[in-house]
């Protein structure tokens, strides 16, 4: 199905990109593997920090590993909340998994978007980076406050990496 979408996109000049989430392709090098599978030229990465971080990859290696094949990177931040279930027969709790996440503003949570970026940057990536905010977001969902997330996320690119000019 991904290889007939790709053809059938190729003729449009369109790119399409696949995301590392859900349950196929899950981890960097699985996904990698996809990719060379579907071989289209027109078929890239869309490469997501949150996936890997969650599962515990180094963002650093991962990234260098896919960035030769992104084409679009989309970030948010996270923060994780513990959870934990009452046992009434040992009048106690124990712990659950997985962590709840929730979305915090960019550069408060547990990401590690530095090393992520220097991943992308020392693998080659030459693509678009851009900012999401796609589950409910500390501090609601008011205009406001999604402006104000929107505007951390500019400035920490703005502090945190180097603009890429065409030559």
């Amino acid at each position: 199905a991904i290889r007939e979408m790709c053809d059938r996109a190729a003729s449009y000049g369109v790119t399409i990109a696949i995301q590392n989430h859900h349950d196929v392709a899950l981890h960097t090098d699985a996904l990698l593997e996809l990719l060379s599978d579907i071989d289209r030229p027109n078929c890239k990465l869309g490469f997501d920090a949150w996936s890997p971080a969650l599962r515990g990859e180094s963002l650093y290696e991962a990234a260098k590993k896919a960035a030769p094949h992104t084409v679009i990177t989309t970030n948010a931040d996270y923060m994780r909340v513990p959870r934990h279930r009452y046992r009434p027969d040992l009048v106690n709790y124990e712990p659950v998994t997985p962590d709840w996440i929730r979305a915090v503003p960019f550069g408060t949570g547990f990401i590690d978007y530095p090393s992520f970026f220097q991943g992308l940057a020392d693998g080659g990536f030459n693509g678009i980076a851009t900012y999401e905010i796609c589950s409910p977001v500390r501090g609601g969902g008011d205009l406001k406050n999604l402006d104000a997330c929107s505007e951390a996320y500019l400035e920490w690119m703005r502090i945190h990496t180097k603009p890429q000019r065409d030559s």
